[in-house]
């Protein structure tokens, strides 16, 4: 382990990391080290959350996009596109187009251009 730099604590610290490193079988060292880690990761979880919920409120409209950092920017357009795609897979404009009484045009596999009628019927252009 390497050797830390001196740090200065506050009294009732350094008491309190004493008395609990006696019934963890740490050092006083060990426990402000364990402490500091703890630490750490709270502020990182907290941090995280921050975001994640700040991310979420960009994608229930009640932040704006301009908000975020580069980041959370990217993931917000990440969550965009899937749900765009998602989007996409669920809607047959052909189908509505039917629907309404209209023909529309689209592409059969072979690349051609073939009309398809209310009827059912469809034709190739």
């Amino acid at each position: 382990m390497a050797t830390a730099p001196p740090t200065r604590l506050d009294a009732d610290v350094y008491t309190d990391a004493a008395a609990v490193a006696a019934t963890t079988s740490r050092s006083t060292a060990q426990q402000l080290s364990h402490w500091a880690r703890l630490g750490r990761e709270v502020e990182a979880t907290v941090i995280a959350s921050t975001r994640r919920r700040t991310i979420e409120a960009v994608l229930a409209g009640q932040c704006t996009y301009d908000e975020l950092g580069g980041d959370e920017q990217a993931v917000v357009r990440t969550a965009w596109q899937e749900r765009i795609e998602d989007l996409l897979e669920r809607v047959d404009v052909g189908q509505q187009r039917l629907n309404a009484g209209k023909s529309y045009l689209a592409l059969d596999e072979a690349g051609n251009v073939v009309r398809h009628h209310p009827d059912g019927s469809a034709e190739a252009l």
